[in-house]
């Protein structure tokens, strides 16, 4: 059943207010929806460009590939008539981009030559990572603008290490205990930890985020969604659940009809069972259900949002999405892109209890620069915060 904010009463449409007010009804209010513009064909030109030149260049293009994609999205996105744009230096992008590589390769390696630099990696990582994930979100909102002016993203450092110093603690738990014991009780105790504690990281993360985004004078907030993110990871959970126990009969039955094949087969099988399994039915659940739940939580002085999309439709587009990217080889994933981005965009309605034009403040002046360290290590290390 699609969940409904109750802060907006049904049947407001069009951005049109309702006609009278009421002591029931409240304030009249006015509603717009977001609007998507691009297509497939354009975006696979721009997808083929840059996946060719990034592997032409080891990877150097991707910096440009991804501005390119970014600005791609955002001068088809239109709110109110006017369309997004992102205008960052991919230098800046580069350059971050290797500092992230670093951290990465120590971080993932460090343990192979010793146990002292792969404790030094992680060390790193704990103590740079709240800055990177700052670093990250001014470097995305400063180069985002609407109406030419950009946006902002006004946390302070001591609020970024409190909010991630205690996601990063239980994040890199699991790989301590596995580099300081030998003990699988302790390994199984931080891994269960990391999973009980997984829709409380994602949680603490969003609420960053959507409390400290800034447009003009205007700047965001957040109610707590905790409980509902609770309830999409364990609806999620069971989901995968199921899509594991289909993918060991599949095992079971493969082994006993082929039992001269190399069980290397047979786990190859199983392991993409349950990938196409996890994307076709619990990836759309926590993609919309965390849409729906966080969007209807936050606003924006008095801007509201609503998120529409189901996970029906979601479960559909997904369907469609895998089998074409299978029959194509993998042509078919910049149309699936465009199509992804039409159906949450478009699900997006913003609504306001005075008209539009009165609420929107104007920036005076620009945006402070930001460093882009942040945005290539959250692309990395899969903490890249879009919406």
């Amino acid at each position: 059943m699609q969940e409904q904010d109750d802060r907006t009463p049904p049947g407001v449409h069009s951005g049109a207010p309702v006609p009278e007010a009421s002591a029931t009804t409240g304030p009249p209010l006015y509603e717009t929806g977001l609007r998507f513009h691009g297509s497939g064909s354009e975006y696979f030109r721009i997808w083929v460009v840059n996946t060719l030149l990034s592997l032409l260049t080891l990877g150097v293009y991707s910096a440009w590939a991804k501005l390119r994609a970014a600005r791609y999205f955002a001068r088809n996105t239109e709110f109110l008539g006017d369309r997004f744009d992102f205008v960052a230096d991919p230098w800046a992008i580069l350059r971050g981009r290797c500092i992230a590589v670093g951290l990465l390769a120590l971080y993932t390696f460090g343990f192979d030559f010793s146990l002292t630099l792969g404790l030094a990696g992680v060390a790193l990582l704990f103590a740079l990572g709240p800055a990177l994930l700052l670093g990250a979100s001014r470097f995305r909102y400063a180069n985002t603008r609407w109406r030419g002016v950009s946006f902002g993203f006004d946390a302070s450092l001591r609020q970024a290490y409190g909010m991630a110093g205690p996601v990063m603690a239980v994040w890199l738990s699991s790989t301590l205990a596995a580099a300081l014991t030998e003990s699988a009780n302790w390994l199984l105790v931080c891994s269960g930890l990391t999973s009980a504690l997984w829709p409380w990281m994602h949680h603490r993360l969003k609420a960053f985020q959507h409390r400290h985004i800034r447009f003009g004078t205007q700047c965001s907030s957040f109610e707590s969604a905790l409980g509902s993110l609770y309830g999409t990871y364990l609806l999620a959970g069971f989901m995968i659940m199921f899509v594991g126990m289909v993918a060991g009969v599949a095992a079971a039955a493969l082994a006993w009809t082929q039992a001269g094949e190399s069980s290397t087969e047979r786990g190859w099988v199983v392991a993409a069972v349950v990938g196409l399994g996890f994307f076709m039915t619990a990836w759309p659940v926590l993609a919309v259900r965390t849409q729906r739940a966080v969007w209807a939580r936050t606003s924006f002085g008095p801007l509201m949002f609503r998120t529409d999309v189901t996970v029906g439709a979601a479960w559909r587009l997904a369907l469609r999405s895998v089998v074409l990217v299978l029959l194509t080889a993998g042509l078919y994933w910049p149309f699936a892109k465009v199509a992804w981005a039409r159906l949450r965009i478009e699900a997006m309605t913003v609504a306001s209890e005075v008209p539009f034009e009165e609420c929107i403040g104007q920036a005076a002046g620009t945006a402070s620069p930001a460093g882009a360290a942040g945005e290539g290590a959250m692309d990395l290390f899969g903490f890249d915060l879009g919406w």
